[in-house]
């Protein structure tokens, strides 16, 4: 092989490796589990607070509660802090929650709408969740 010809391997193959350490990770759905009443009624009483119910369920999926929206996923439990640069919602929900690996937005309904809109999205701002139904507030 030429120098030349050597060149131009050695940067195809450098170009490649740079693709591959720059790449996004395979994306990872996740799916919140219901949160138990017990612990909504807990939380929520005396509070400021909302709940995010998903279409066709009757348990909360999400709870915001002041500064933070706090879920269960993998059976774990999910604390987002509120960003508080984004949007107010109602009984002092955020339009916009941080974590350390998601980012959740909820929409509340519009005009005339009853559907409100929970989204999650990886650190390559990737939807990895994303459901309608009734932003409750106050939670109960």
């Amino acid at each position: 092989m030429s120098p030349a010809q050597q060149k131009v391997a050695d940067d195809r193959a450098v170009a490649q490796v740079e693709a591959t350490n720059h790449a996004p990770a395979p994306l990872r759905p996740v799916m919140p589990q219901a949160l138990a009443p017990a612990f909504v009624a807990q939380h929520a009483a005396g509070g400021k607070s909302c709940a995010f119910v998903a279409k066709g369920e009757t348990a909360a999926i999400a709870l915001a509660l002041d500064g933070r929206i706090e879920l269960q996923i993998d059976g774990q439990p999910a604390v987002f802090s509120a960003d508080k640069g984004s949007a107010r919602l109602p009984s002092g929900a955020w339009s916009r929650y941080l974590g350390k690996a998601l980012v959740l937005a909820l929409d509340k309904p519009g005009a005339g709408s009853p559907i409100a809109r929970l989204v999650i999205n990886d650190r390559y701002n990737r939807p990895v969740f994303e459901a309608g139904g009734k932003l409750r507030c106050p939670a109960i």
